[in-house]
């Protein structure tokens, strides 16, 4: 089963967990990708995404500023939760994602391919994000974890 990660937090956020917005400079002018793409401190390129599903989303939570990330990593990260559980916790995604779950507010939603929601989780801290995605991975559910 493939996967999509959308990670929704507010733009003002963005210095506490480590992200930078990537521009680039064409005719002595600066100007943000569309969509939008963003760095972290880890190299860990991310892109802006928004769709009717992640509008659901926000509109149903009181992120201010609310920015919904993406990353082509999420499939990496399936893998080494198959093959090698022990290195998840040292991939950059799930380092990210362990920022992430540091916010007063947050939105991670890690769905397969029926884009159904099988369970949701509202995060207290008391288990690690890392034990969340890994046990949503192999036991191939789609899981919305928020705060």
């Amino acid at each position: 089963m493939d996967y999509h990660l959308d990670i929704v937090i507010s733009e003002k956020n963005f210095l506490q967990t480590g992200i930078k917005e990537v521009k680039f400079w064409w005719g002595g002018e600066e100007y943000c990708h569309t969509p939008r793409r963003f760095e972290t401190e880890d190299s860990l390129i991310l892109k802006s995404f928004y769709s009717i599903e992640t509008d659901s989303i926000i509109k149903s939570t009181k992120i201010y500023m609310p920015v919904v990330l993406t990353s082509s990593a999420v499939y990496d990260l399936k893998h080494i939760a198959y093959c090698c559980p022990e290195e998840l916790v040292s991939h950059n995604l799930m380092k990210f994602l362990k920022r992430v779950s540091g916010l007063e507010k947050f939105i991670i939603s890690l769905c397969g391919d029926d884009e159904t929601i099988d369970y949701s989780i509202k995060y207290t801290g008391e288990s690690d994000i890392s034990e969340i995605i890994y046990n949503a991975f192999v036991s191939k559910k789609s899981v919305l974890i928020y705060k």
